[in-house]
């Protein structure tokens, strides 16, 4: 969006929740933000509808690719319990969602979450800021709806928002069946296709993925398949010690499956543990380890033995015992700060410490 008429117009209808702050105003103040948005979102779809005729449609051209190889705007985000990380290029299997941001809607999530976000305010503050930003990460999913079939847009919703009722009537927006696409897709999975079209551009992802034996050891393995990925921790980082002393680091990354990630509280209600899966990159991902592995990389047909064998999680927990470097470990320190300078020699931006908070302790 870059009619510069039309934001002039619906700049009102573009506030933000940042300054409400007494949780006795809360349902007020929030529920006119709400409305502000709802007029937005209505006067962008009938402006749409008149640029993006049923006979004409968006193409993949709108979509912003970036001004060269290194800036290629095409970010993966992995979700560990209650932190974060996000790396460039889209890495793994088909997400389960996917956003595509005009302008405005990544301005209003960069001031909600960064600028206007105050970690030390009131529980009102708080509250409209995540319910906010729910709306917003609602809104870039309708937006990729729009490159998708007309025919396919509202059973795709209804995919990532199984067991919504009431919360969808008032929160949410059906997918757009006035924009139309000029996508043509081959299959009957127009999410995967649409992604790999942007993963093919994406260079970055090509280094992300680890071309190692530990890849082919637990890599995007089903819980239907493999067991022990139920049990397994949701982030850790792996060190393969080799003879040559290049050690390699990698990151396993558990992916949980939901219902739906609708709502603040009862995320275990919500979840489906059974088609969970792992993910290994190359590297360092995330700032909040739950453990660290230190598995010679001889070892490593033995590890995947041992892993394979696991049926609960006592089986995990004695595996992991085995490999990993626990909080009580004289070596933990040491191993701790490898990881750290590991990552400092990428560069200025790589700079910090890693938090504890989340590492198990067994």
């Amino acid at each position: 969006m870059t009619d510069n008429t039309f934001l002039s117009q619906n700049q009102d209808n573009l506030k933000l929740p940042g300054n409400i702050r007494r949780l006795i105003s809360f349902p007020v103040e929030y529920n006119l933000i709400t409305a502000a948005r709802s007029r937005y979102l209505k006067n962008q779809q009938k402006y749409l509808g008149s640029h993006f005729p049923v006979d004409s449609g968006v193409e993949l051209t709108d979509i912003w690719h970036g001004d060269n190889s290194q800036s290629q705007p095409y970010l993966t985000v992995f979700r560990h319990f209650d932190t974060a990380s996000v790396i460039r290029g889209i890495v793994g299997g088909t997400a389960e969602t996917a956003w595509v941001l005009d302008f405005p809607l990544l301005e209003r999530i960069y001031y909600s979450l960064v600028v206007n976000f105050d970690v030390f305010s009131t529980a009102g503050h708080q509250a409209a800021t995540r319910r906010y930003f729910d709306l917003l990460r609602h809104e870039g999913e309708n937006t990729f709806l729009s490159y998708l079939p007309l025919a396919d847009r509202q059973a795709i919703q209804d995919s990532w928002y199984r067991g919504v009722m009431t919360k969808g009537l008032f929160d949410y927006h059906s997918p757009s069946q006035v924009i139309s696409t000029q996508v043509k897709y081959l299959t009957d999975n127009p999410t995967s296709e649409f992604l790999k079209i942007f993963k093919t551009d994406s260079e970055e992802q090509q280094s992300a993925i680890a071309p190692h034996p530990l890849t082919k050891t637990i890599a995007n393995l089903p819980s239907s398949l493999s067991p022990f990925v139920t049990y397994f921790p949701e982030l850790i980082f792996v060190r393969i010690l080799k003879k040559d002393n290049k050690d390699e680091v990698f990151t396993v990354l558990r992916n949980k499956a939901h219902t739906n990630i609708a709502y603040i509280f009862g995320e275990e209600s919500r979840r489906q543990p059974e088609r969970d899966s792992l993910l290994i990159l190359s590297g360092v991902t995330g700032d909040y380890p739950n453990v660290m592995l230190v598995i010679n990389e001889e070892d490593l047909q033995k590890f995947k033995q041992e892993l394979y064998a696991a049926k609960s999680k006592e089986h995990i927990n004695k595996l992991i015992e085995s490999y990993a470097i626990l909080r009580n470990s004289s070596h933990f320190w040491d191993n701790l700060e490898w990881f750290q300078h590991y990552e400092e020699k990428k560069g200025p931006n790589h700079l910090g410490l890693f938090d504890l908070k989340n590492y198990f302790i067994y």
